[in-house]
C-alpha cells in the first residue's frame, strides 16, 4: 500500500525493492514473486492453504500449493551417513 492507503503497481514496487536491495546486501533475491511465496507459506502454515490462495486471488488451491507454498524437504539430510558409501581414499 502506498502512503496514500492505495494499491502500488507493480512497477512501483520493484522500484521500491530495487532501492531497498541497494542499501541492504542479502536481499538481491527479493521479489515480488519471492514476497508473494512467503505470504502464501505463512498462510499456509498458520491458517489453511484455501487462506492463503484467496489472498494471493488465485481461483484453485492447486496452483497456490504448487507454485507458491514452500513445502520442506521430503527426504531428510542423511548425507552422512551416506557418504560412508563413498570412504576417503586415503
Amino acid at each position: 500500500m502506498s502512503t496514500a492507503g492505495t494499491w502500488l503497481s507493480v512497477h512501483n514496487l520493484r522500484a521500491q525493492l530495487r532501492a531497498i536491495r541497494s542499501h541492504c546486501p542479502g536481499l538481491e533475491h527479493v521479489t515480488p514473486h519471492t514476497l508473494r511465496r512467503t505470504v502464501a507459506t505463512l498462510l499456509e502454515n498458520q491458517v489453511s492453504l484455501a487462506d492463503a490462495s484467496a489472498q494471493l486471488g488465485h481461483a484453485s488451491e492447486a496452483i497456490t500449493e504448487s507454485a507458491y507454498v514452500k513445502k520442506p524437504a521430503k527426504a531428510p539430510d542423511n548425507a552422512s551417513i551416506l557418504q560412508a558409501l563413498a570412504p576417503d581414499p586415503d
